[in-house]
């Protein structure tokens, strides 16, 4: 059994973040850094996110398009593209960093297998990024975080 990597962040006394980060490299061999969180709130918010940031200049995310989730044996589950909500006071998203909200398909991905994220690039080159079970199995717990 692998030990999650999940840290716990009090953020103010309204609100609390739970997270998992971990650096991936991608096909081309640059360096990702992903982090799965779910932060919080006093209002109740509390949804369960993915945010893939790699070095400026490694890619233009095309935001606005899902993060494609597929499995060995060719299943797809589709993430949101949240990543204006990454960026505050009228920033546009920029084209290394995307978020996704993870909380409508987390309850679908397999545990067992390693899946594959694909980031759709503005030159229509993916991104393409494996995922360990281990960390499918961190993101499960870090949805039942209260």
């Amino acid at each position: 059994m692998a030990h999650a990597e999940i840290t716990q962040m009090e953020e103010s006394a309204e609100q609390m973040v739970y997270q998992s980060r971990h650096k991936l490299k991608d096909q081309y061999q640059d360096t990702w850094q992903v982090i799965a969180f779910k932060r919080i709130t006093e209002d109740g918010a509390k949804d369960l996110k993915l945010r893939l940031s790699g070095f400026p200049g490694t890619a233009n995310i095309l935001h606005n398009h899902p993060l494609i989730i597929q499995t060995p044996e060719g299943d797809y589950f589709q993430a949101e593209d949240i990543s204006e909500e990454a960026f505050t006071e009228g920033r546009d998203p920029q084209g290394n960093i995307g978020q996704y909200a993870l909380s409508s398909v987390i309850d679908e991905l397999p545990t067992k297998v390693e899946l594959v994220l694909s980031l759709p690039t503005e030159d229509e080159n993916e991104i393409k990024l494996a995922i360990s079970p281990v960390y499918i199995q961190e993101w499960k717990e870090l949805a039942t975080k209260e």
